[in-house]
């Protein structure tokens, strides 16, 4: 069974301002609301959890691609330097491991394309 077409977003267009004004708008209140829980046992809570549920996402997007349906050689195994890079940074968060947040930082900016 293949997936319906879902056709292409033009690239400047009305649909594509507005996703990048959505994802502007809550990077904003993230970071407001991340310098306001620095220091706190909430900053804490919720760098873990964001963590945790980096990992679960990470477990359940590698076995929807190991379905037959969704089987791809080239993009089901996990291979990729961003296959790993969700690993680490989930650990990262999970466990602020200096090693662990410095390679999500550099593989972030770096080999993650």
């Amino acid at each position: 069974m293949d997936a319906p077409d879902l056709g292409r977003m033009a690239p400047y267009g009305a649909a594509h301002l507005a996703a990048l004004a959505v994802i502007a708008a809550a990077v904003a209140l993230a970071v407001i609301a991340g310098r306001r829980m620095r220091g706190t046992p909430r900053e804490a809570a919720l760098t873990r959890g964001l963590g945790w549920s980096m990992l679960a996402l990470t477990v359940a997007w590698t076995a929807w691609g190991f379905l037959p349906q969704t089987w791809d050689v080239e993009q089901s195994l996990p291979f990729h330097f961003s296959d790993a890079l969700r690993v680490i940074t989930a650990v990262a968060l999970i466990t602020r491991s200096g090693w662990a947040v410095a390679l999500s930082y550099f593989w972030g900016l770096t080999l993650n394309t």
